[in-house]
């Protein structure tokens, strides 16, 4: 068989087109590859500092990135099951959107009344393609946390030794010893004049109650009235940690309301017996501490059960208290 040149000349064009459409798509696939990996979904979670003391806060910025047109947020962020660090406050979701992509940011406070190195969860969100059932999954880093009981960045460094520094040095021991003695002799004056002046006078009545009826059921009743007013995180807080403190005074004739939590405490660990009821309430005891200076701003729903934990450390305490005041 015999072929002319235009034959062969309309062949090497066919092969010559077929070999640039081939060479086109690879390209194509190429570049769609690439651009699928540029904008990669990226998922991150960072901290602003790594140590605080107790009951201080850190911003955790959660941030999902390279979020395409045709993609959803299928499941957010959900701080994990911990019992040493919570989440007070979470901001709302931020959204950046830029060359067909979109970036969503928020920021959690997070705070701890545990003191020691805690890890952070891990947290993950499932991105979704729309029109698909397939959701993809994606975690970040887990983050590290120091909780410490002092303020570490107060404390100053020691300075170096230095040489010793000659001073004149006078004997001042018999002017001491002279402005002791004098103020030794001066307090024993007053003292047996005060206990003198004691003896003289007449025992005086015994202060009344400042609540009416029993304490139990004093307590009782000014927690629920507590409870109906919902007054302010912080003053509810304080009433509720005066209501403890008087029923205490008058059932075991103390003084709590002129004394620290911990010196309470120590009150109740002698009068009756270690239980969970008791561990409970002194847990919640302290965080009322800290609403009460400002220190720590708990959710709302938190107050009733504060005040159940009140109100069955009362109940406790009015069963197992040695030697109580009906």
């Amino acid at each position: 068989m015999i072929f002319n040149k235009d034959f062969y000349k309309k062949l090497q064009n066919n092969i010559h087109s077929k070999s640039v459409r081939i060479v086109m798509m690879c390209l194509g696939v190429l570049l769609f590859s690439f651009s699928q990996f540029i904008h990669a979904q990226k998922v991150t979670a960072t901290a602003d500092r790594d140590k605080i003391v107790l009951g201080e806060q850190i911003v955790v910025t959660l941030k999902v990135e390279n979020v395409g047109k045709t993609q959803s947020i299928a499941q957010w962020f959900e701080y994990g099951k911990t019992t040493h660090s919570e989440v007070v406050n979470k901001g709302k979701i931020d959204t950046i959107n830029f060359d067909n992509t979109t970036t969503y940011i928020q920021k959690w406070n997070v705070t701890s009344f545990d003191s020691g190195h805690w890890t952070l969860p891990i947290q993950s969100i499932k991105i979704q393609d729309n029109g698909s059932v397939h959701e993809i999954p994606f975690s970040t880093d887990s983050l590290q946390l120091d909780v410490l009981t002092v303020d570490v960045s107060k404390m100053k460094d020691y300075h170096d030794i230095k040489d010793v520094i000659g001073v004149n040095y006078k004997d001042y021991t018999w002017v001491i010893i002279g402005l002791v003695a004098i103020v030794v002799v001066t307090l024993l004056f007053f003292l047996i004049r005060y206990i003198i002046r004691k003896r003289k006078q007449k025992k005086a009545n015994q202060p009344k109650s400042v609540i009416k009826g029993a304490p139990i059921e004093w307590a009782q009743k000014e927690i629920q009235k507590l409870l109906e007013e919902n007054p302010a995180n912080m003053l509810f807080y304080t009433r509720l940690d005066n209501i403890i403190r008087t029923y205490l005074d008058e059932v075991k004739g103390w003084t709590t309301l002129h004394a620290t939590t911990d010196e309470a405490m120590v009150k109740i660990k002698g009068t009756v017996p270690d239980a969970e009821t008791v561990t409970t309430f002194f847990q919640t005891w302290r965080m009322m501490d800290f609403v009460k200076f400002a220190k720590y701003k708990p959710e709302e729903s938190l107050k009733k059960s504060s005040a159940d934990t009140a109100l069955a450390f009362v109940k406790y305490f009015q069963e197992h208290s040695q030697n109580t005041i009906k």
